[in-house]
């Protein structure tokens, strides 16, 4: 299991489920991953392509946290004011570097996967996907 999570990141880390030509050069900037852009109308992006490669990284991340406490904190404090009236909470965390986070949320009935950066030392908001809504 640890042979095939190793495998996953080192494939995350080299770009081999990187998604190239989908995100605007100002996500490019911000973060080691360029991140597909959400389908105007739909809360998924679109090809289905771009849907997999978001939930192979997030699948092939580490659980195992690379940053503080005071990191895990501060994600859930940014992810949280997000969307205020949501009531946003991370039920799991999952790390791409020290500096970049996938977190899948939970509101009162929809599900999200957010990606959060730290940049000067505080974690923003990069992108996040709408999984599910009931």
């Amino acid at each position: 299991m640890k042979s095939k999570l190793l495998l996953g990141l080192a494939l995350v880390l080299s770009g081999g489920l990187m998604f190239t030509g989908c995100s605007s050069p100002t996500q490019r900037q911000h973060a080691e991953f360029s991140w597909p852009e959400k389908a105007k109308g739909l809360p998924w992006p679109q090809p289905m392509e771009s849907a997999k490669i978001i939930q192979e990284r997030f699948n092939h991340a580490s659980k195992e946290a690379l940053g503080s406490g005071s990191d895990i904190a501060a994600i859930d404090k940014t992810i949280a004011a997000n969307q205020p009236r949501q009531r946003l909470r991370v039920t799991d965390l999952r790390w791409l570097s020290p500096t970049v986070a996938m977190a899948k949320v939970r509101a009162m009935e929809a599900e999200y996967i957010y990606v959060v950066e730290k940049k000067e030392g505080q974690w923003v908001v990069l992108t996040y996907y709408l999984k599910w809504i009931s």
